[in-house]
């Protein structure tokens, strides 16, 4: 039900007035549940931007810290690969299990649910249609099964460097920019600017000596949007900086990973640039 327009306000305005209890009660309920909040966000676009932003900081905890930030980086893949889903089998509005199994191509997210859950093997059933449809989901891909989880499984996704990536992006560059994904590209940024002034504020040492390595891996890994890729890399910027800022005693841990990824900016000025920033934080 994530893309009820309804459902989806109203699970938001819920969320909203009762953040207190939830986070004193149910602690855990909202961090382990995030990617079906994203999937909500995804197919509802701008109009419910705010009240997310809001709901935002209940997602975070120890266990979804690191999930949560390549997730909100993802954001415009998360819209590619539910509109993928839609062209296959219909709207998701209204959308439930049994509707599902009514649907013109019941057996892509059914596979996807069974994969999820009991782990078994996805059989390729692409040989069963006489066409070639460039639309349709590569089910056994882990990053579609990543994108598309309903719980945090703890796990940082891996799926930049799946063999499905380059042509799902290709094919997403290709094609006139849908409504969703167009403002995907506007919120994922605002989003990871909540992120990072409540990681700023709350989090341990711990989880920044963890993320900022991810967050770096990231810098030149995002959808290959100018202008969502330029506002992205000033956020990590920005936040990188601050956090050094924030915690000085971290820069003698971390040396040794910016050191080594140093190589990696030869021949990117993106990278090139963020690099000569940190190797001036560590050579102060």
């Amino acid at each position: 039900e994530f893309s009820d327009p309804i459902v989806a306000e109203r699970t938001l305005e819920f969320l909203i007035a009762n953040k207190t209890k939830i986070l004193n009660c149910f602690p855990t309920l909202v961090p382990q549940f995030f990617p079906l909040l994203l999937k909500l966000i995804a197919s509802n676009g701008d109009r419910l931007d705010k009240k997310f932003s809001e709901v935002l900081p209940l997602m975070m905890s120890a266990g979804s810290f690191l999930p949560l930030f390549l997730s909100l980086m993802d954001l415009p893949m998360l819209v590619v690969a539910l509109e993928k889903v839609e062209r296959s089998s219909g709207t998701l509005i209204g959308s439930s299990l049994a509707t599902i199994q009514k649907s013109a191509a019941p057996e892509m997210l059914l596979a996807l649910m069974d994969e999820a859950y009991t782990g078994s093997s996805i059989e390729d059933q692409s040989g069963n249609s006489g066409s070639d449809d460039s639309g349709r989901l590569d089910l056994a891909d882990p990053m579609f099964l990543d994108l598309l989880k309903d719980e945090n499984d703890g796990i940082a996704a891996k799926h930049w460097t799946s063999p499905t990536i380059s042509s799902t992006l290709q094919a997403a560059l290709n094609s006139p920019q849908s409504d969703r994904l167009k403002q995907s590209l506007k919120m994922a940024p605002r989003f990871l600017t909540v992120y990072f002034a409540t990681a700023l504020r709350d989090v341990n040492n711990s989880l920044l000596c963890a993320l900022i390595p991810v967050a770096m891996s990231r810098y030149a890994a995002m959808f290959p949007d100018k202008d969502f890729s330029f506002e992205v890399r000033k956020k990590l910027s920005d936040f990188l900086l601050a956090a050094f800022q924030r915690s000085p005693d971290i820069i003698a841990l971390l040396k040794k990973p910016i050191t080594d990824r140093l190589g990696e900016a030869h021949g990117n000025p993106a990278k090139a640039s963020l690099f000569v920033k940190l190797l001036y934080l560590i050579l102060l």
